[in-house]
């Protein structure tokens, strides 16, 4: 046992004893992926207390105390009849990948038979032994507590998708190694979530989406792209290296990367980071020509591989991604969410790739809204004399540009 898990255990042992702390049913541990990141990576004071200190408070005060709405929904036996987003989701999760290999079951049925609840199904996940659960933090509890839907309707709209998004991480393994770097890691399990059930990264209503996750989601379709989904995904249902599933160069590209970002800010890692999506795919790509580029270099897409390649079906679905996730806003209403929001203009810069809409005066985070199109496309546009434009119907330009 390290330095790290003797902190936190001990952090564990002291909430528990606190009155009014029921037992935990399941084992509450450090996760050995947080564990061997911070000893690869030399943690700081203000990470190592965040890791081994404030999130086990927080789930055990999450899962074992208390009896409101939000933590009664938690223990909750689930009912997929009456859960629409989350049994959609399930089998959309399912659809995608090996559920057997991420899940430890092989049908959506089996794992909401295996593990009925919430917490059930969070606990055995990558990060669910000592992080609470995404969706139910106090300022979200207060929010579960007080809506007037009904508890199957409440919990559909607003603990599904943090519920999803703990799965799509797969189950915790041990480790004697760093995992993938967590932009990568999260990047995997956003695109997922994203395929299985669209809505919790792009909602159609308030409250029903994962807040602030959809740069990962750009970052995973991406790589996704440029390296295979399949091959992305192992990271996920096997644990797999990402020597593994994208080769050495990109491998080590990544991990440059990730440590070059750590040293830049040795913090805890947040929604912010997804803001270097475009860095972070630059890196990856030119690791497929044999060349490492550093998170900070101005590197034109112009100059990488996927510029000089033809458009593919990806490349156009991808696009329409791109118009989905610029229509919408990180709010705070009262807590941070993400909502849908109207935007009849977009504009696309072909030299960067990048299309974007006017910033919202309601955004709080990652204003003006950006993704990127693919460069393939932009290249099509440049050949034709386009650098800037102004898209109104950006659903009927991709096809025509390819």
């Amino acid at each position: 046992m390290n330095a790290f898990e003797q902190r936190f255990d001990a952090t564990v042992r002291a909430e528990l004893a606190q009155p009014g702390t029921r037992a935990p049913p399941f084992p509450i541990f450090l996760p050995p992926s947080l564990r061997e990141t911070m000893a690869a990576a030399g943690a700081s004071e203000t990470v190592a207390a965040y890791y081994c200190e404030t999130m086990p408070q927080m789930l055990v005060e999450q899962m074992l105390r208390g009896d409101d709405r939000a933590r009664r929904l938690l223990w909750r036996p689930l009912d997929r009849s009456r859960l629409p987003r989350l049994s959609q989701a399930l089998d959309g999760l399912f659809r995608e990948v090996d559920g057997q290999k991420l899940t430890g079951f092989s049908t959506p049925q089996e794992l909401v038979a295996g593990r009925p609840t919430a917490a059930a199904l969070a606990a055995p996940t990558l990060l669910g032994s000592g992080l609470p659960l995404v969706g139910a933090w106090p300022a979200e509890r207060r929010l579960i507590n007080d809506d007037p839907l009904d508890d199957d309707a409440v919990f559909d709209l607003r603990l599904s998708g943090g519920l999803m998004h703990e799965l799509c991480h797969g189950l915790s393994r041990p480790l004697d190694r760093p995992p993938p770097p967590w932009m990568v890691l999260e990047a995997a399990a956003l695109l997922l979530g994203s395929l299985a059930f669209p809505r919790h990264v792009f909602p159609e209503v308030p409250g029903e989406a994962v807040p602030g996750v959809s740069l990962f989601v750009l970052l995973g379709q991406c790589l996704a792209r440029l390296f295979g989904k399949k091959n992305f995904f192992l990271i996920l249902t096997d644990a797999a290296p990402l020597a593994d599933a994208f080769g050495a160069t990109a491998a080590q590209a990544l991990e440059q990367a990730a440590h070059d970002e750590w040293q830049a800010r040795t913090e805890v890692p947040f929604a912010r980071d997804a803001l270097a999506a475009p860095a972070w795919v630059k890196v990856a790509d030119a690791a497929r020509a044999g060349r490492i580029v550093r998170l900070t270099e101005e590197v034109p897409f112009a100059e990488l591989p996927w510029w000089h390649e033809e458009p593919t079906a990806e490349d156009v679905a991808l696009s329409h991604s791109a118009v989905r996730a610029v229509r919408q806003v990180n709010v705070l209403a009262p807590t941070y969410q993400t909502h849908p929001c109207e935007a009849p203009v977009l504009t696309l810069d072909t030299r960067t790739c990048i299309l974007e809409r006017p910033r919202n005066p309601r955004g709080v985070f990652g204003e003006p809204a950006f993704w990127i199109v693919p460069p393939p496309l932009c290249r099509k546009l440049r050949e034709r004399g386009i650098e800037r434009m102004q898209v109104e119907h950006a659903e009927d330009l991709w096809t025509s540009s390819a």
